[in-house]
């Protein structure tokens, strides 16, 4: 049985400036935006997921809330283990895919091959490193491209290299920043393609996104995080309901 669980998580970092902490008497930080500030011993800590448990199995698709700044982006890096909590725990049973930035899982100076040997090694070698190679060859379109690095790729060039990457990386687990997006228009035919078999190979999906329609079309929880804080609801279109109220200001 596939599972994640999210026990009593919570994560804080120092706030710099000048390569020093700020103390008491040099404080700017009353009004952290989507954090809360936590002051011990002089030090200044911004708390950017505080006290988070809520827990999924196989069939759960949950789908994540929350303003600009509010710890959706952090709480999927800590699933992903790509972030140690300095509080609490994540427990996994299956194997983890995560779907995030470009910045989060590829190095912008080297070569699209590179690449493709760093995503390969970076998501547990599910499938051969020739056979990723190959469905990134035949169904990326990047053609000579892929010798090249890929921070002189487009926008949409780069979208595609991570989707058709992500996307032929087996696991039972996805965890995604947005909806996965597949870059230009001329890609997208294909993309729907290599999205609903991707889709049908995970046990348990994690979307994280500003996009209410899309939480409602394709998820059967949500949770709702403000300033590092989470309420979960089981009812998709309740967490919703929930989120456009005045209620979310007052979590």
């Amino acid at each position: 049985m596939y599972s994640l669980e999210v026990i009593n998580l919570s994560l804080s970092i120092p706030i710099f400036q000048s390569n020093r902490l700020f103390d008491q008497s040099n404080d700017f930080s009353g009004n952290l935006l989507g954090s809360k500030k936590e002051v011990t011993k002089k030090k200044i800590n911004s708390k950017i997921i505080d006290n988070l448990s809520f827990s999924l199995k196989e069939g759960d698709v949950l789908g994540i809330l929350g303003h600009n700044g509010s710890g959706k982006t952090t709480l999927l890096r800590l699933l992903c283990g790509i972030y140690h909590p300095t509080a609490g725990e994540v427990k996994v049973r299956g194997s983890i895919s995560p779907y995030l930035s470009l910045g989060t899982s590829m190095n912008s100076d080297l070569s699209g091959y590179d690449n493709i040997k760093l995503f390969w090694l970076l998501t547990k070698r599910s499938i051969s490193l020739s056979q990723l190679t190959r469905e990134i060859e035949e169904n990326t379109d990047l053609g000579e491209f892929l010798h090249l690095p890929i921070k002189l790729y487009s926008a949409g060039m780069q979208a595609r290299f991570l989707f058709a990457a992500s996307t032929f990386i087996k696991s039972d687990i996805l965890i995604s920043d947005e909806q996965l997006s597949a870059g230009d228009y001329f890609f997208q035919n294909k993309a729907k393609l290599l999205l609903k078999k991707y889709y049908e190979n995970n046990k348990i999906k994690v979307f994280a996104s500003h996009n209410i329609k899309f939480i409602e079309e394709n998820c059967n929880k949500v949770l709702i995080l403000k300033s590092g804080k989470g309420k979960i609801f089981d009812n998709c279109l309740e967490g919703i309901k929930f989120y456009t109220s005045i209620n979310y200001s007052k979590l």
